[in-house]
C-alpha cells in the first residue's frame, strides 16, 4: 500500500462528492457508524482518506455496504470527484 494521509468523517466525504444536499442524513450516519478514525482497519469497518481520496473497506461485507449506500448517486459522483474504494482484507482465514 502506498502512502495515505487524512481522516475524513461520512459527512466529509458526502461534501466532497457533492452529495450534501441530496443524500439523506440517515445515509450520512450509516457511513459515518462504519467509519474508524485508527488504522490499520478491521474487519468491520472503514477508513477515509484525504489524500489519495479513498474509502478502505476490511471486508467484502463492508465495502458492499458502502456501495449500496452509494450506488443510487452514482451519476453525481461521476460528475465531481473520482473516489478510490478498496478492500484491505483483515478478516481471519
Amino acid at each position: 500500500m502506498g502512502m495515505y494521509s487524512g481522516d475524513l468523517t461520512a459527512a466529509d466525504f458526502i461534501d466532497r462528492l457533492g452529495l450534501t444536499d441530496i443524500m439523506p442524513p440517515d445515509e450520512i450516519e450509516a457511513l459515518e457508524e462504519l467509519r474508524s478514525s485508527f488504522t490499520p482497519v478491521t474487519k468491520d469497518n472503514l477508513h477515509i482518506y484525504d489524500i489519495p481520496f479513498a474509502v478502505i473497506c476490511g471486508s467484502r461485507d463492508i465495502a458492499q455496504k458502502v456501495f449500496e449506500i452509494l450506488e443510487p448517486y452514482q451519476e453525481q459522483i461521476s460528475k465531481s470527484k473520482h473516489v478510490l474504494i478498496s478492500i484491505e482484507s483483515r478478516e481471519e482465514a
